[in-house]
């Protein structure tokens, strides 16, 4: 799970995994993430760094 307060820009939103450092700013070993609204879908991209061996948050989601 990750829990973040973030500011979104032109449907498009970025972030590290600490909810305050923007996406931007490097952090050693840190999860990062990038969300954008796609219609109903949101886009989840990671770098690798979230969760643990194996673990990645990309995926296309979508509310039901």
């Amino acid at each position: 799970m990750i829990s973040a307060q973030v500011i979104s820009r032109n449907g498009f939103t970025a972030f590290l995994d600490d909810g305050w450092l923007p996406f931007e700013r490097s952090a050693r070993g840190a999860c990062k993430v990038q969300c954008k609204r796609v219609g109903r879908y949101l886009l989840v991209e990671d770098n690798g760094g979230c969760g643990g061996a194996g673990v990645s948050f990309a995926w296309l989601y979508h509310r039901k």
